[in-house]
């Protein structure tokens, strides 16, 4: 898998993982900045990537609401660039936007009226 920003930054994904955890302490939402209480379910997602030449590894943490915007915001970009989604893990804030602003993601939509309100932006 690869992405190019409009920025013209290279990445390309040599490893990722997700699966969903239940929360065995509290945790920060890389999306939205909620905190992710003991007990909760979210998502872990891990990857290796090449970005511009320099390898890095890490891993994000994601309340069940923010993946479902995010399944939301990427089949939008999939649909709409005709092609797999440039939203990556820790940027839903800006695809939204991006997306409002090229006009095929509505600020008026349910999920991403939710995901403004709750978002710590």
């Amino acid at each position: 898998m690869s992405y190019t920003s409009e920025n013209e930054v290279s990445c390309f994904t040599e490893f990722y993982r997700t699966c969903e955890r239940v929360a065995k302490k509290e945790h920060i939402c890389c999306e939205c900045g909620k905190t992710i209480q003991k007990g909760e379910r979210y998502q872990y997602v891990y990857g290796v990537w090449e970005i511009d030449g320099c390898k890095d590894s890490g891993g994000s943490k994601t309340c069940l609401d923010c993946v479902r915007t995010w399944d939301f915001v990427t089949d939008a970009f999939y649909e709409n660039h005709n092609g797999p989604s440039s939203v990556i893990h820790g940027m839903l804030g800006e695809a939204i936007d991006e997306g409002v602003e090229s006009e095929f993601i509505s600020e008026k939509d349910p999920l991403i009226k939710k995901w403004l309100k709750r978002a710590k932006r």
